[in-house]
């Protein structure tokens, strides 16, 4: 399953814990934490609420544990300390956590969890939340962090915010310490973790015998897997420089890795400094030592700094300090970078004595989005100063309406409202009155919207409704089309031919029709306009929509089926064939055996189709070699695909490239790159949806642009497109922009 798939199935999940409430058999009353730091807030503003809410708490079970505050952390912490290692157990995290009631610099350092007792073997899942301010501050553990060591057990789904480690930890004897934020130690499975603050580990003893400590931003020492982790926590290491055998091992991921270890999509900004007779120092991990490793599709830009040159014993490399000691002892690493500016990619770095393979400038690792695999996204939340985040990481919680797109006529009203969401619910509360968010029409002569949230259809046309809530900076929009008889008119073009929706609900074609894009049962041209018809005998009426492809058209009808024409060369008509049809015939279902029903969007372009329905799922069919279907591949479909978006509100297809805008705002875009129209700050192409611009209120795919217009009214664009606009009415210039990343549009007149 895909990382995308599994956040989507991921977030079900969530919600089916908090379904599970109306059986709970404890209801308590809690003083809610106000939210800081919330892991994936919308326009990047912490989501927070401070009044006291009703919480009605999970009963735990023989292998299920429910964490919803500090005293349940507490208690799960002390019940491994005492012997009970969780295996084959589950605790979910169902809240955030400040730990600053209960470590500090006043108060003392955070016990790890497994430091006495048993080493935690069950499964922790933070279920995204955030535990904020973790204080380590010892010299008592071999293993420090908010875990001591992790034996086999699985970590996910938790960021930790604002860690401040400090481990001054003394062996008596040789071997090694080690300290990180989420577990001084693993061999089990850390997946969807991230980290900041700042992370110290030292060795200052002046005494002989071999002793090392191993800092890291994740763990300190890994034989296990850490995979989709980021860390921004600053890693500091030092042991005594008198002493010629103590060392440093230390790295943004990890200090160190043995043992078949495997890293996977993990990036790392944090700075790595270093101190001492001996070490070995990475961007990504210090000391990369077996054959067995394995490090991927991972990157890391934080300056490395050494106290004392590299030597022999003194090793550092922007991605690991040391790959294996020797050839014997040499990991495998990957399509995995760091910055031109940092040190030299590492010593014995797959069997040369030194390299620069995968030193590369800090714009070019930025475009590197596609290139690192699908764990990965464009930074559209400027989340990571432009450079690839972590594809979980772009989650946010999504506000909708109870209309995506709507059809009325003028003088006719809609009434819209907020609907209820569990994960909406945890930001605004019950707040879902109507007045409590702020209602707009981007284009009031088409409909307006009062204070209810009741739309009022006022001419042709067709405009977005959004509501707002303005603590939070939530939208949810709707887009409404008003039609004075049963359609808005419409002129479309393909390829030599045109087609026509009248206000009355029929299509009218005329031009070429070498493929049947005429829609009346014949393959000859007209120079005259033709009725489209579904048979012989009947002509096609009904429709509220038309969308023209090179060759082939889409009807949307006013009960939401819809209907292709044309050629079908690569099954954009959806009929489970390649057959070109000379007659309008309904667009079949997913697996064949009905039809497409609950549409409220569609659109054609190039060889492909796409539509929209009523719940929000966004379905592609036809061409898929560059990636348009969106199901991971680059095969052609002739059925519809449901992709993995939700809560659409309009669907646009160019060339090759898709793009649906979703309820709050977000653009999603996959398919073809070529000319850098998806907007993600490179050419490559992807076979799945990303984010790619925000707070956008209508969106437009070409044949190798795309355009949007934002909540503000600004129009933005990306690659190859002609922009222009009658300025006094005497002149009109056109602008043509090349750009792969969005870029506002300055009307300029002359």
């Amino acid at each position: 399953m895909d990382i995308r798939e599994k956040l989507k199935a991921k977030r079900r999940k969530k919600k089916s814990l908090v379904a599970l409430t109306s059986i709970a058999l404890i209801t308590t009353t809690l003083a809610v934490m106000k939210l800081t730091g919330f892991s994936m807030p919308l326009s990047n503003k912490t989501n927070s609420k401070t009044a006291e809410a009703t919480i009605t708490r999970l009963p735990n079970t023989d292998t299920v544990t429910y964490i919803y505050d500090v005293a349940d952390l507490v208690a799960f912490r002390d019940a491994v300390n005492v012997g009970d290692d969780y295996s084959g157990k589950t605790v979910y995290l169902m809240d955030d956590i400040d730990l600053s009631s209960v470590c500090s610099s006043t108060l003392g350092s955070w016990t790890p969890i497994g430091a006495t007792g048993a080493s935690f073997a069950g499964t922790f899942d933070g279920n995204y939340h955030t535990i904020s301010n973790l204080y380590l501050n010892s010299n008592q553990f071999v293993y420090l962090g908010f875990f001591a060591y992790c034996n086999n057990s699985t970590i996910r789904n938790l960021i930790l915010s604002n860690v401040n480690a400090y481990s001054t930890y003394y062996r008596s004897g040789a071997g090694s310490s080690t300290v990180a934020g989420l577990a001084g130690g693993n061999s089990g499975i850390i997946i969807n973790c991230g980290v900041t603050g700042k992370i110290d580990g030292r060795q200052t003893q002046s005494v002989s015998g071999d002793r090392t400590v191993e800092v890291g931003g994740i763990v300190g020492s890994n034989s296990g897997t850490i995979q989709n982790c980021y860390n921004k926590a600053t890693i500091t290491g030092a042991t005594n420089t008198s002493n010629s055998v103590n060392n440093v091992r230390a790295g943004g991921i990890s200090g160190s890795c043995y043992n078949a270890g495997k890293i996977y999509n993990c990036y790392s900004t944090g700075n790595v400094t270093v101190t001492g007779s001996r070490f070995y120092v990475g961007g990504i991990v210090g000391c990369f030592h077996g054959a067995s490793n394995v490090m991927k599709n991972s990157y890391a830009t934080g300056t490395i700094t050494i106290n004392g040159s590299s030597n022999s014993t003194k090793k550092a490399g922007g991605i690991v300090g040391v790959n294996g000691d020797n050839s014997s002892y040499r990991g495998t690493i990957t399509n995995s970078y760091c910055l031109t500016t940092s040190y030299s990619i590492s010593y014995y770095y797959n069997g040369s004595s030194t390299t620069t393979s995968g030193r590369i400038a800090a714009a070019i690792l930025q475009t590197y989005t596609v290139t690192l695999g699908n764990a990965f996204a464009y930074d559209v939340y400027n989340k990571n100063n432009g450079y690839p985040v972590l594809a979980w990481q772009n989650e946010t919680t999504v506000m909708s309406l109870n209309k995506n797109q709507a059809y009325i006529g003028i003088g006719e009203k809609l009434r819209l409202n907020i609907v209820e969401d569990d994960d909406v619910t945890r930001i605004i509360e019950n707040n879902y009155s109507a007045k409590n968010f702020t209602w707009k029409s981007v284009n009031e002569d088409v409909a307006t919207v009062d204070e209810n949230g009741i739309v009022t259809g006022v001419s042709d046309g067709y405009t977005t409704v959004y509501a707002k809530h303005e603590t939070s900076g939530l939208y949810a929009m709707c887009i409404v089309n008003v039609a004075k008889e049963i359609a808005n008119p419409q002129i479309e073009t393909g390829n030599g031919f045109t087609a026509i929706l009248k206000t009355d609900g029929k299509v009218w074609t005329i031009g070429n029709n070498t493929n049947g894009g005429l829609g009346n049962g014949t393959l000859v041209n007209s120079k005259i306009p033709v009725q489209v018809h579904i048979d012989e005998d009947t002509i096609l009426d009904n429709i509220v929509k038309i969308s023209v492809g090179t060759d082939h058209v889409l009807a949307l009808t006013k009960d939401g089926k819809v209907y292709g024409w044309g050629s079908n060369t690569n099954g954009q008509l959806g009929q489970n064939n390649t057959n070109s049809s000379t007659y309008a015939k309904p667009v079949l279902s997913e697996d064949g055996t009905s039809y497409l029903s609950n549409i409220v969007d569609i659109s054609a372009n190039g060889y492909g189709s796409t539509a929209l329905d009523k719940n929000g799922n966004v379905y592609v069919w036809g061409r898929g070699t560059t990636g348009e279907i969106g199901n991971y591949t680059t095969t052609s479909s002739n059925l519809p695909v449901k992709t993995t978006i939700e809560n659409a509100i309009q669907v646009s297809i160019g060339d090759g490239t898709v793009g649906a805008l979703t309820s709050e705002g977000v653009v999603w875009s996959w398919g073809q790159n070529t000319a850098g129209q998806l907007g993600i700050n490179c050419t490559n192409n992807t076979t799945y949806p990303m984010k790619t611009a925000l707070n956008v209120t209508e969106l437009s795919v070409g044949g190798y642009h795309t355009t949007v217009k934002r909540i503000d009214g600004t129009l933005y664009a990306c690659r190859s497109i002609f922009l222009w606009k009658n300025g006094d009415r005497k002149y009109s210039k056109c602008y043509k922009i090349y750009k792969s990343k969005f870029t506002k549009y300055s009307y300029r007149y002359q």
